[in-house]
């Protein structure tokens, strides 16, 4: 069954999510026919839609149609399904539109600006009897979900006990992705912490299990950003945060998310256990008593090929299995908003000064940090769309 498909949201993200339309699309993974038809384009922006589209004519074989707004593609087009590909704060609004026009939805990270948007979006989806995935990368395509296996199995490390995870990003008192929306609290909710730790939380979900309290100390040391594009920007995220997060295993977690790095970037992601250690960064584990063994080496045998290899081609393949076949996603709206609240837990307790426990941001209990963003929202509300991408 091939899937009318159309993008709202025509960023750099959306190239990513062109290839792997292409891929679930190739023949010899998906059969014969194609999962999808890429048949339109919404977004306010012209050059950034023509630019796409060229794209997607020379990817795909097929040029889409485009549109300045999204609701005169609603009404004019024939669509099955709609991916999201625009700002955190706009999730909801155009996420209700397409739920209110019959389309199943994939939206990108995170699910929405906060905790009570994306629980409506998740409970619209379902009032209206439709599908909804979350397109997550971090637990999604075949390497990565041949690592978690291997995690699981024991077979890199025993029983997880310690979790190390850190990203420096260096900026250089610009904007990340060239794109000041991503520093303002009113659109992107909180930073890099958000837009880069929310796929790191979803992974910590998957490998390690639920966080149940966490806190944090959060600063800004860059308050005014600026790049020759957009010109200066006082902004209102913050810019660097560093957590310890106690999981529901027992699991111990030190967590660092910073976009005000200057020289040169840093990362690194390593996962102890009870028989040994794996290096994600370096690809490689090492086991008490043995040597140092390749990553790619140890989790070989839990490749399945049935899945795709890019995580965005997986995700699409998701979709077309729950729209068809009901068959449930790895990458949920349930896990995706629980993501989501790892992060607001982080924040709320930097904001509060206590430890915050997951439980009570997912619930509406612990909300000090997200009354901040509402506050800041009705400032970028109404900022036209290139002015701030």
């Amino acid at each position: 069954m091939t899937l009318k498909l159309a993008f709202i949201g025509t960023g750099g993200i959306a190239s990513w999510h062109l290839r792997g339309v292409a891929e679930v699309n190739q023949q010899g993974w998906a059969g014969a026919e194609r999962l999808y038809e890429l048949v339109a384009l919404a977004d306010p922006r012209a050059e950034a839609h023509e630019a796409l589209a060229a794209e997607a004519e020379t990817t795909l074989g097929q040029r889409p149609s485009v549109y300045g707004d999204y609701r005169q593609m609603l009404e004019r087009e024939a669509l099955d399904v709609v991916s999201l590909l625009v700002p955190h704060n706009l999730h909801w609004q155009i996420a209700r539109d397409c739920l209110d026009a019959g389309l199943h939805l994939q939206v990108q990270k995170p699910i929405a600006l906060t905790i009570a948007e994306g629980r409506r979006i998740i409970e619209y989806a379902q009032e209206k009897g439709r599908a909804m995935v979350v397109s997550e990368p971090s637990v999604l395509g075949r390497r990565t979900r041949a690592v978690l296996a291997a995690l699981h199995d024991g077979g890199l490390v025993g029983v997880p006990t310690m979790l190390l995870d850190y990203a420096v990003t260096v900026l250089y008192g610009g904007f990340f992705a060239g794109t000041p929306w991503r520093h303002l609290k009113g659109i992107a909710g909180a930073g890099w912490f958000l837009d880069h730790g929310v796929h790191r939380a979803q992974w910590f979900l998957e490998a390690l299990g639920s966080v149940v309290e966490a806190y944090a100390l959060t600063k800004t040391f860059e308050p005014v950003r600026r790049d020759e594009k957009h010109g200066t920007f006082t902004v209102d995220t913050e810019d660097s945060a560093l957590a310890v997060l106690r999981f529901e295993t027992g699991v111990l977690g030190h967590w660092l998310v910073a976009s005000a790095g200057h020289g040169a970037p840093f990362g690194a992601v390593l996962v102890y256990g009870t028989e040994g250690v794996v290096n994600f960064t370096a690809g490689t584990t090492q086991k008490d008593g043995g040597d140092q063994r390749q990553l790619d080496e140890v989790v070989k045998p839990y490749e399945d090929d049935r899945i795709p290899a890019d995580p965005i081609a997986h995700s699409f393949g998701e979709l077309h299995a729950l729209i068809t076949a009901g068959a449930p996603p790895l990458s949920s709206g349930k896990l995706a908003l629980e993501a989501l609240a790892i992060v607001y837990a982080c924040l709320e307790a930097a904001t509060t000064g206590r430890p915050v426990a997951v439980a009570d941001v997912l619930s509406g209990a612990a909300h000090t940090y997200e009354d901040t963003i509402e506050a800041a929202r009705q400032q970028w509300g109404n900022v036209p769309a290139a002015r701030v991408s």
